[in-house]
């Protein structure tokens, strides 16, 4: 790819979650966000006490777990349950309704 400034050959790169072409020689470049590898996450819910699981937290886990509501309620109140390759916006859900878990693996 030709540089648009100074017409050098341009350099691919990647680092972080930015990748894009890079001129190395006046320093025009074309950026974009790595959507294509967003962070993974294996998680354990740890146990949550009978008097902070309601209705909000239930559904939470039953759609992060991909499990019914009988079995997210069980999953909360026994705590050490593995549940893999959990992304960001996932994670962001459990903080927010206050589900106490641990990162295991960030993949």
């Amino acid at each position: 790819m030709k540089c648009q400034e100074c017409q050098n050959e341009m350099v691919k790169f990647k680092k972080g979650y930015v990748q894009g072409w890079l001129c190395q020689n006046c320093g025009w470049n074309i950026l974009t966000s790595d959507i294509d590898e967003p962070n993974k996450y294996n998680i354990c819910i740890k146990d949550v006490s009978d008097d902070n699981i309601d209705v909000s937290v239930i559904k939470t886990i039953a759609q992060i777990a991909n499990v019914n509501y009988l079995i997210a309620k069980k999953i909360l109140t026994e705590g050490n349950y593995y549940i893999q390759n959990l992304n960001d916006t996932e994670i962001e859900k459990l903080k927010k309704a206050n589900i106490p878990f641990e990162i295991t693996e960030h993949i």
